[in-house]
């Protein structure tokens, strides 16, 4: 089943936020929040917030599985709904968000969001901005979040998208929630297309992806266009990793025919585009990320 609709679940997962920009919590003894959203989103979070379905315990942690603009936009506005609430990342995302040029990056980001949403008005009239924030707590590998009620969160390193991209696990619930460390599904479910997205280094993009397909799971559940659900979850994965291969064979053919990055960029570009880019996503911004992952691709062959 793939869920595209925000709600409850199960018993221990609910899915907020909007298709496009999809947030989790895992309920146990204490509340779990993963992802970040976009600061565009925060007047539907508030809504769904103090909907029947989301009263009950308070979250108390939030992880950031990278330091993109569209995984971190929302913190700030959720750390004022949740005082107290501990965000985690990794190391190498704490490093970055420490970083001047890169908050202001995010904060522009997300104000051309909420420009390009419609949700500009919307945040304005309820404080909603962008604002530096604090990582409260370093995770890495091999760390495990007890939730208490014998569910823990496990973290694996998943780099590839970005070198600071981490999975979250929990093998109690045979749930995964892999970020963009998976390829962003689209289309219809009778016949999905897929868009990885290795834009740091596409052998560890690769790699990641393998390390993914050996968990036991039957809940994926990602940060962009939803939830997939029973045997269908393993069937994508195996899509999103078939997708990738095809996508390096066709980078490294598009290329030979090119001999030059611009033009490769270009015409990676308008395929990209025919089959749509999210609504949020500025063109200048997919452009640079498909740069990325062309350079990626020609690196990892010793092209460039």
């Amino acid at each position: 089943m793939w869920i595209t609709d925000s709600g409850r679940i199960n018993k221990q997962l609910t899915f907020f936020g909007t298709l496009e920009i999809c947030l989790y919590r895992i309920e146990a003894n204490d509340v779990l929040m993963i992802g970040g959203g976009m600061m565009h989103i925060g007047p539907v979070l508030l809504q769904q917030i103090k909907s029947h379905d989301m009263q009950g315990k308070i979250p108390s942690k939030l992880i950031i599985q990278h330091s993109h603009a569209d995984h971190c936009g929302a913190v700030p506005f959720l750390k004022k709904c949740y005082p107290g609430l501990e965000v985690m990342a990794s190391t190498q995302a704490a490093e970055i968000f420490g970083q001047e040029k890169v908050i202001q990056h995010i904060a522009l980001t997300n104000k051309m969001a909420a420009d390009k949403t419609g949700q500009a008005a919307g945040c304005a009239a309820l404080g909603i901005e962008f604002e530096p924030f604090e990582i409260d707590r370093i995770i890495k590998e091999g760390d495990v979040i007890d939730l208490g009620q014998g569910i823990e969160a496990q973290i694996i390193e998943v780099p590839g998208h970005t070198r600071c991209s981490i999975a979250v696990y929990i093998p109690q619930l045979k749930m995964l929630f892999p970020s963009d460390a998976m390829a962003m599904p689209g289309g219809e479910i009778s016949s999905l297309h897929y868009k990885p997205s290795p834009q740091y280094n596409y052998r560890l993009y690769r790699q990641s992806l393998d390390r993914l397909k050996q968990l036991d799971f039957d809940v994926l559940a990602l940060e962009h266009y939803g939830v997939f659900t029973g045997d269908f979850a393993r069937d994508v994965l195996q899509g999103a990793i078939e997708q990738t291969d095809r996508m390096r064979k066709d980078i490294l053919l598009l290329h030979e025919k090119t001999h030059d990055l611009d033009k490769t960029v270009a015409i990676y570009l308008g395929e990209i585009i025919k089959k749509g880019v999210p609504g949020f996503l500025e063109r200048d911004t997919a452009l640079a990320a498909a740069r990325a992952e062309v350079r990626s691709i020609l690196r990892d062959a010793g092209l460039l």
